[in-house]
């Protein structure tokens, strides 16, 4: 049994039972399990009835909500690949990605980001979700049953960044996605699945985990923010309200990006009834992004753990990921059950498992390669220990390449030196000059020969900075600064930031 079918059986056997949560207080909607177990058979039947093709992709243009659920679930139940497009997309990268697709699920928000911002028509492969229940009735479509689908089925193709603006679709299976969640439900107790609060986009095939189906999985229930409220990584999203509608609706997990620990730790000092929650309540998972060690350390003063993940969605969406029992301040954690790494001669990560995707709809300059005997280079740089805890240090493409032969890779010595009094912002990059350069984005609260005091102790030869290019955040010579030329990095500096943000 999949976990598609696992999830429609839940949905069937406890049809009273509240699955889904949208919204607070007076726009608070609650959706039972057997409303979106009916509501996902009738989706899937109408689908099936316009698109006969057993090769059919369909697009999600929609934002995080019940609705998202159930087309997610219609479309995998009835043998539909699903791809996801983020609301965040540019038309040029929404039109690569849609150019796949035989036809689209949106809601009004997908209507909007559609038309306006993507400037496509609605046309007669576009399918309006909410309004499916009058359609299908309307159009008297007789349910069909699900299909058989085999484990090897292209269930999703899920977008992931590249060196060009061409988004990658990495292919993965439906046995593939299967197993990644058995190997998490073995890794992390069904408890913690009680609660989800989903906070960053749905379009992310990790929060398709973590968020939709791990829930489903252990009969617990899924919570959906306000529909007006952005998300984490969307613009304008308060962060600190996050942390308290984590409390409002009891959360037992969340899975963040790392700019959510600076957050934690602001509120906990703050706020004695949320750090209360945080420290007992809640398993946080962070990842996606290199972690401030320190934080974590100033978090666990606190009696508040948060674990680290690490994954890619070529394998599935997770690697290795830590828990309460197998836990190292700075890893990443254990590798899953169904999970092989070893670390090759140059550093670098490498996988085996029965998870990994089923290749590329796009070839990008930093598509992850296969050995013949099925070794998944990662790109990234890490070691394990004597314990067998996976440890994440950089990413391949970003080392630089140093004048005097030795290499660095950045991503630690930036988080660093953004752990330091009055820096808001850092990047290490070479400058016109082949010399090592860090900039920094500054506050009131920065003390530039302290710094440099620190570096000298922090730092090896090799990693301490030659140059500190400084700017204030609340002026404009830090777009001055921008324009400075450097080498080594494809991207412009503005785009070096921003990603490191």
């Amino acid at each position: 049994m999949t976990f598609v079918s696992k999830i429609i059986s839940n949905l069937k056997a406890n049809p009273d039972r509240i699955c889904i949560v949208s919204g607070l207080d007076d726009s608070k909607r609650e959706y039972s399990s057997g409303e979106i177990y009916n509501q996902v058979i009738e989706l899937g039947s109408y689908i099936r009835s316009l698109i006969t093709r057993k090769d059919a992709t369909i697009g999600i243009v929609m934002q995080n909500s019940a609705d998202w659920v159930i087309a997610d679930l219609a479309c995998l139940l009835y043998g539909i690949t699903v791809l996801p497009l983020p609301l965040g997309f540019s038309r040029y990268q929404a039109e690569f990605l849609a150019n796949q697709c035989d036809a689209f699920l949106i809601d009004e928000r997908g209507r909007q980001v559609l038309t306006e911002k993507w400037q496509q028509s609605i046309t007669s492969n576009v399918i309006i979700v909410p309004e499916i229940t009058s359609q299908q009735k309307n159009t008297h479509i007789a349910i069909q049953p699900p299909p058989t689908i085999s484990p090897d089925w292209i269930c999703k193709i899920i977008h992931t960044s590249g060196t060009t603006s061409r988004p990658k679709g990495v292919r993965q299976s439906l046995g593939g996605i299967d197993t990644v969640l058995d190997s998490l439900l073995q890794r992390v107790p069904s408890k913690h699945h009680k609660t989800y609060l989903s906070v960053v986009p749905l379009s992310l095939l990790i929060e398709q985990v973590t968020a939709i189906y791990l829930p489903l999985l252990s009969e617990g229930t899924i919570h959906f923010l306000e529909p007006e409220l952005p998300l984490i990584g969307e613009r304008n999203c308060k962060l600190e309200d996050i942390v308290h509608r984590l409390k409002y609706v009891g959360a037992t997990a969340v899975t963040v990006p790392p700019i959510m620990l600076d957050v934690f730790l602001s509120t906990a000092t703050k706020n004695e009834e949320l750090k209360k929650y945080l420290q007992g309540n809640i398993v946080i998972t962070v990842g996606g992004a290199p972690v401030s060690v320190e934080k974590i350390k100033a978090l666990r003063k606190l009696n508040i753990y948060v674990y680290e993940g690490y994954g890619l969605s070529e394998n599935g969406s997770v690697v290795s990921v830590g828990t309460a029992d197998v836990n190292r301040i700075g890893s990443v954690g254990k590798p899953l059950p169904h999970v092989t790494v070893r670390i090759n001669q140059d550093n670098i990560i490498e996988i085996k498992s029965s998870s990994l995707f089923f290749g590329y709809s796009e070839i990008d300059p930093s598509a992850c390669s296969i050995s013949p005997d099925g070794w998944l280079n990662t790109g990234d740089i890490g070691y394990i220990n004597d314990e067998g805890y996976l440890y994440v240090t950089g990413r391949v493409k970003n080392v630089l390449c140093l004048p005097n032969g030795r290499n660095v890779s950045p991503e630690q010595i930036e988080i660093s030196f953004k752990d330091q009094l009055g820096v808001e912002q850092a990047v290490l990059f070479l400058s016109h000059n082949h010399r090592l350069t860090a900039f920094l984005v500054i506050n009131s609260l920065f003390n530039k020969d302290a710094i440099q005091k620190w570096a000298e102790e922090a730092f090896s030869e090799v990693e301490r900075p030659d140059e500190l290019w400084v700017a204030a955040s609340n002026s404009d010579e830090w777009l001055s600064i921008m324009d400075k030329p450097i080498v080594q990095k494809r991207k412009s500096l503005a785009e070096i930031l921003q990603s490191r943000s």
